[in-house]
């Protein structure tokens, strides 16, 4: 009964319009997208790829999740599904040392302004470009996932050759620096819109607790000219 429940759910706030990454992937789908590849950056429990392998099955989807004690788990989740899992942690270049602050969900390579930090892990980080230079990744993908704590740009700007041949983003973005040094929303928009992409849907949002001052927003980014776009009605 808890399928059910979920599929129920899920249907309702379809229904109601209320912002959602499951709703958000069935109406890209519906729209026509055809996600043969997915990536999955910042996979953690693997909900998203879930969500992705649930909307289009025989997806293939790239898992990057530089948690070691969330790789295995990921493996054995997806173990029949065509799923692969990278531990790599991505950013604007390769070989940059860093420290990722692992704090679950919260894990990432900035610092907090006020708040916990976690057990550090020094890693060293690659750029998707040189990973799918290296033949380690495909050298395209319909559907690019980011959620990494405000690390995003970074990883984006280590994926320029590959968001020639990317269809489709989804990126958590940040309305609040909760991190030193993060990239805000209007900074993250306008570097994708120099290089063609603009935002297309609200996946979601999260308010801190603090105030419920919205914090970030899940948002859907896609080409100006993809074919979904090109009705230019308001009503059928």
């Amino acid at each position: 009964m808890s399928g059910l429940r979920a599929r129920l759910a899920a249907a309702l706030r379809d229904r109601l319009g209320v912002p959602g990454i499951g709703g958000s992937l069935r109406r890209l789908k519906r729209r026509g997208l055809q996600a043969a590849c997915v990536f999955d950056v910042g996979a953690h429990d693997g909900d998203f790829t879930a969500l992705a392998l649930a909307t289009w099955p025989d997806a293939c989807v790239h898992c990057f999740e530089p948690l070691p004690d969330k790789r295995q788990p990921l493996l054995a989740r997806f173990a029949h599904r065509a799923v692969a899992v990278h531990g790599d942690l991505l950013g604007a270049t390769s070989g940059e040392a860093v420290t990722l602050s692992c704090v679950g969900t919260a894990s990432s390579v900035l610092r907090e302004h006020a708040g916990p930090v976690g057990e550090p892990l020094a890693l060293s980080t690659r750029a998707l470009d040189d990973l799918v230079a290296a033949g380690a990744l495909p050298s395209s993908c319909d559907l690019l996932k980011i959620d990494v704590q405000g690390y995003e740009l970074a990883v984006l700007r280590g994926a320029q050759r590959l968001l020639e041949r990317t269809r489709v983003l989804l990126l958590e973005v940040n309305l609040l620096d909760i991190h030193v040094g993060l990239p805000l929303l209007h900074e993250v928009t306008a570097w994708l819109a120099e290089r063609g992409f603009v935002a297309d849907d609200l996946a979601g949002i999260t308010r801190r607790p603090l105030d419920d001052a919205l914090w970030q927003v899940d948002l859907v980014f896609a080409r100006p000219d993809a074919a979904w776009r090109a009705d230019k009605r308001w009503g059928g």
